[in-house]
This record gives C-alpha cells, structure tokens and sequence, in this order.
C-alpha cells in the first residue's frame, strides 16, 4: 500500500535534518502514530523475531541474552525499563519475508541450543530490547543455558524458579508493550530499521553496551554510502563513550585491513559461538593496527578472532591476548614464523570463504591454534592444546574440513561496491600498497636516491621509474618496489631550476626600481626645496606645542612666507591618488606626470623618557578656512617641477593664526598649460 503524500514529505523532511539519532527517531514516530502507521500492542516473546538490522546486522548474542538475565535475576526484573521495545512487522513481501526468517533461523542455528526455535507465527521483528525477548522466548522453549545460576539440573532453564519472580512471570506469560510499525512504513524507506536500531540500543544502557564489533559493521555500512572518511565517522559515532579514544584504530582495520569487509563475515558468527559480546581495548587495537607489518591481515584477523571468543574476560575485556604479545611479532626472531602462519591462513581463507558463515568454526579454530602457537601461549588457550608446528595445525584444518564438499570459486567484493575504499586482501601484499601505507608515493612527487633528486614517473607493483629533477641532472632509473622505503626518502623542497633570462632582466634593480628611483629624486629634490625657499621660516613663523597650529612670529611682507610641502620619506610620494579626507599635496614633473605628497609623521612632543619626534615641516600644520585663510596655493618651479608651495598674496600681522583658502590638499591642479586628454 502507498503511503499518504502528505506523510511521506514529512518524514523525508525530518530525515533531511541533522537531528542526534533518536530525536530524528522520536520524531518520525510521532508522525507515524498521527496517521496510525505505528501503534503500541501488548506482546509475547515467542512471537518475535529479531530484525536483520539488529546491531548492525550482528542479531543477538545468544550468550549475552543469558547473561544479561542472569545479571537481572539478582536485582529483579521490571517491566517499565522496557518502554522503549520497539518492532516492525514481518514484510507481507514473500521474498523479503524469507530473508527475515533465514537471518533468524541462521542465528538461531549457530546459538548451540541457547536460543528458541524460529517457527513460522512469528509476526514481529524486534529493533530494541532484543536481547530481553530472546531470552525470554528461549525460557518459553525450555532451551539450555550457559550460565549456572539460571539453570536447572539438566543444564537447561529452569522455567520455575525464574518465574518466581512475578515480573519476570508476567513478561513470559502476557508479554509487554510495544510500539509497532507497520511493514509498508519499512518498505517505503528501507534504512528506518537501521535508524532505529541504532538511536535505541544507543540510548539503552541496560540492555546494550557499546560494542568493537557492531562499531565495526556500522563503519562498514556507512562506507556504502557517500562515506569516504571513516575515521570521521567513527569518532563521531563513539563521541562521549569508552569507544571514542580508539574508534580511529578501528576504522583503520576496516578500511585497510578486513579484505573489503569480508572478515567479519567470519568474525561476527564465530565470536557468538563461544561467549557474550566482550571489547578488546584501546591497548590491544592501537596495538594491533599500528605496530603489525601491513602485511599480516590473516594473522591481524587470527588475533582478532583468538580474543573475542576468549575465555579469560574482565569487566568486559578479553584478557587473553595482550598488547605485549602482538609487540612479540617485532623480533627478528619471529617474523619467519609470522609469515609461515600468514601463508596458511590464507590458504585456508581461499577454500572456506564460499561456505560462510558453516564454515566459521573451522576457519576459527585454525585462527586460534595458530595464533596462540606463534605468541606461545597455547596452554593458555580454550583447548589448552599444543602443536609440534604450524604445519601439524594445518593438518588438523584439513582433516576438520575434508567432510565438507570443496566450494565453488568466488571472488571477493571489489572496492567499487563501496564508496569509502576498503582494502582487499589481494592488496595488503601487494608491495606497492604496502609501501604506500608508510610513505607517500605519487607520480609526480619528488625524492632523493643516490645523492640526487629524482621525480617519479611511473610506478607498479614490481619497479618505480625515476626520472632526474637534480640541477644539471639528466637521465632515468629503476628501482624494486619492494626496496623503495630503504632507497627513497621524500624530498619536502621542490626541484631547482635555472632563471629564464626574461625574467631575471623583468627583476634586475636597474629595471625593476626604476620607479622607486624617481620616488627618491623627485623626495630629494622636495628637500632641497625647503632648504632653499624655506629660508629663515621659523623666524617667520612657529608651531604651538598643544593644538599644532602655526603662527607668524613677526610681521610678513606679500609672498614673503613660502611653506614646502616636504615629507619624511621617498614611499610617501606616490602616483596613486589618495581618498578624499586624506591630506596631501601635489606637484608635476617635467613630462607633466602628477605625484601625490602624503604627510611626514606627526609631531610628538619630548617627554621625561623620549626625545621630540616627528615631522616640523610647517605646511602640514596649516588648516582650511575658505572665509579667513590667509595663505593660497602657487605652483613654484625647481628643478624642472611645480611643487604647488603655500604662500601669503598680503602682508600678515604678527601673531596671527595661519590657514589656507580652498582646500589646499587638491586633486586636480590647474596647470599654466592645460592639457588635453588622449
């Protein structure tokens, strides 16, 4: 059935949004619920399933559903931390439908009799509280357990004693609240299980704990996307929990090192089979991803798999397996075993990848044996079992595996099916990727070898071509890729090269400066001016120190006074016409150019500590007055330039104030030739 228009942009628009997960989630519901898509119904355990969506695909643990309930057995069930049960309903899709029940039945097959049976009345796909309905339909199935204190004398549940416990009773029985959502909601936007999944266990820390695992199939889906980054995502998707400091390593296996994702195919199955979800650490996973070669990621992933399904665990950590043991693969002493151990699991990885997850245990128990016999620890191991060598474990693979028809020849997923790159298991020995991983190795960027500089040209996984980048340099060279981290080292300078002559004349000070050498004429004819037009001026005149007005000192006969517009520096003339309310003055040279005079510094008087600074130049301290001005702008020639000087047409009294009529800083002055614009 086809949704509403209405409904269908609303929530598309709240999908749209940037909301934390759960405030998007509590959203949509909302407007579920409005249109009656979703609605609350009381249900039993043993009608739900749990959705493929669940913990990134992961279902549930059956051995942490048991354990969980084992942990809620000593404080008491309750009911009311089970308001946020949410499911979907079964798709009325037969195909979809089949994929519901294989996912379950399949989980329900590798939980060793821990969970209950799939039938075929299921109606409902759980996205929270999953490992609670689990458990509880497992109680209604009479199924084994793995922990002692909820057993019975037969090692399966024992149903009566856990039923004196009223709630828990009530639960079995009559079942409890949950919000449904319809299927055609799912089949219209197929990534709301997902959303959901992920906002409510997130939000749930009773029932669910930040898990590598499951951070690890989140990263995974999200490089299906637009993802390219996934360090990025993975920190943001951690940001405030235990898991955040070390997300980044994660991402990195990922990315690098889980044969484009094919590993956890493996690793998700295998890990139920012997114990509830557990964390490996930050030590463990820094050390894991940063101090391994690039080439082991068999033996990264036989280490991975050794300490999830390990049994020595502390408040949720495998114990098993420590930093210091992946620290031991650093002895040169080692490394021939290391690489023995790494050939065979990928021998064995060819044969059992076709028929995963059947095959996990198998592939696992090999995964382990090695492991533990290239660390030494294999009497500290689950079998506590020890092998004369490699090659007998190998053996034993062989002989576990032989029962099982050979599979037929499949290829791995290639990068292309995802957006974020993730490696494949064909490139991690691949010398060129593995050279890649601890060096930048580009066409195009330059590196020294054999005391020159060298550029690369060309690269693959067997030769480098270099060609010559050195001064006076020429020629090409070849090198193994293999050898390249030894031979080569980035070169952070760029190549040198000889000036063209065109641009070393364009630089050259005879005609690059040619314009700071007439700044430095025309400002020294600007002081010879002064000394010379200026004579006697300050017997004429004087600056009061507090408002830096100027006054006559004496009685001044017409055109006696002449102020030069003189300035403390060459850069202070300049051909670029300054704004309006910024003082200057102009003055031409002979080919008629005009320059712009900018004022010298400002007068600053001598203090206690600091002698009298700045420029005296009188014509800087005469203000405008059109009605009273007493002094007018004149054009006087020196050196074949108008300077445009101030100066009195009339007499002036002693002590009076001095002031220019016009505004004398001008743009445009009137020439005595005026000339005409080409």
């Amino acid at each position: 059935m086809s949704l509403p228009a209405d409904v269908v942009a609303t929530v598309e628009a709240e999908l749209q949004k940037l909301s934390p997960p759960l405030s998007m989630w509590n959203s949509i519901v909302q407007v579920l619920k409005q249109n009656k898509l979703a609605w609350t119904a009381v249900l039993r355990a043993d009608g739900m399933l749990v959705h493929p969506a669940n913990r990134g695909g992961m279902g549930v643990n059956p051995h942490s559903c048991h354990a969980k309930a084992a942990s809620l057995m000593k404080t008491g069930w309750d009911a009311s931390f089970l308001h946020s049960s949410f499911c979907f309903e079964v798709s009325d899709d037969p195909t979809v439908r089949q994929g519901q029940f294989s996912f379950n039945q399949e989980m329900v097959s590798q939980s060793a009799g821990l969970l209950g049976a799939v039938g075929q009345h299921e109606r409902h796909l759980s996205v929270s509280a999953g490992h609670t309905s689990q458990f509880v339909k497992a109680a209604a199935h009479g199924c084994r357990t793995s922990e002692a204190t909820l057993a019975d004398s037969t090692g399966k549940l024992n149903v009566q004693a856990l039923c004196e416990d009223a709630e828990f009773k009530k639960l079995l029985q009559a079942g409890w609240t949950w919000t449904v959502i319809a299927n055609s909601v799912e089949k219209q936007w197929p990534q709301l299980p997902k959303l959901a999944e992920r906002a409510l266990n997130a939000s749930n820390a009773t029932f669910s704990g930040p898990n590598e695992l499951e951070l690890c199939l989140y990263l995974v889906d999200r490089s299906k996307g637009d993802t390219t980054n996934l360090q990025d995502v993975a920190a943001e998707a951690t940001q405030g929990g235990p898991l955040h400091h070390y997300a980044k390593h994660l991402a990195t296996w990922v990315t690098q090192f889980s044969n484009q994702a094919t590993f956890l195919k493996f690793l998700v199955p295998f890990s139920k089979q012997f114990g509830q979800n557990v964390n490996l650490g930050e030590d463990f996973w820094t050390s894991l991803v940063m101090s391994l070669p690039e080439q082991y990621p068999c033996l990264r992933l036989a280490f991975l798999a050794t300490n999830f399904t390990c049994h020595r665990v502390s408040n949720g950590y495998a114990r098993l397996l420590l930093k210091s043991d992946v620290e031991k693969l650093k002895n040169k002493k080692l490394q021939s075993l290391a690489i023995e151990a790494e050939e065979l699991l990928y021998k064995a990885w060819n044969r059992i990848e076709a028929p995963l997850p059947n095959s996990a245990k198998s592939f696992g128990i090999l995964c382990l044996r090695c492991c533990l016999h290239v660390v030494d620890k294999e009497k500290m191991g689950r079998e506590g079992k020890t092998f004369s060598s490699l090659t007998a474990i190998f053996q034993a693979f062989e002989v576990d595996i032989a029962g099982s028809a050979p599979p037929a020849p499949t290829s791995s997923p290639t990068a292309s099916s995802t957006s974020a790159p993730l490696v494949a298991l064909g490139e991690a020995y691949d010398p060129l990727w593995l050279a890649q991983q601890k060096m930048d190795i580009k066409k195009g960027l330059l590196y020294t070898y054999d005391e020159g500089l060298w550029r690369l040209v060309d690269l693959s996984s067997d030769k480098l071509v270099l060609e010559a980048a050195g001064l006076f340099q020429t020629g090409q060279a070849e090198i193994a890729t293999s050898d390249c981290l030894k031979l080569l080292k980035l070169s952070k300078s760029p190549a040198p090269f000889i000036l063209q002559t065109k641009d070393a004349l364009a630089n050259h000070p005879s005609r690059s400066l040619q314009a700071e050498s007439k700044q430095a004429d025309l400002w020294t004819m600007l002081l010879a001016a002064a000394e010379k037009l200026e004579k006697k001026v300050f017997d004429m005149v004087g600056i009061e120190g507090i408002s830096k007005k100027l006054y006559t000192k004496q009685k001044i006969k017409a055109g006696e006074l002449l102020l030069v517009p003189v300035t403390d520096t060459a850069s202070k003339l300049t051909l670029k016409a300054p704004g309006d309310s910024q003082k200057h003055a102009v003055l031409e040279d002979n080919a008629g150019t005009m320059f712009f005079v900018l004022p010298p510094k400002a007068l600053k008087l001598a203090t206690e500590s600091s002698p009298l600074t700045g420029s005296t130049a009188p014509f800087w301290y005469v203000p405008h007055d059109d009605e009273d001005g007493n002094l007018d702008l004149k054009a006087v020639q020196f050196r074949n330039c108008s300077i445009y000087c101030l100066t009195n047409p009339k007499g002036i009294e002693k002590h009076t104030e001095l002031s220019c009529r016009g505004s004398w800083h001008i743009r445009q002055p009137v020439s005595k030739k005026p000339r005409t614009k080409k």
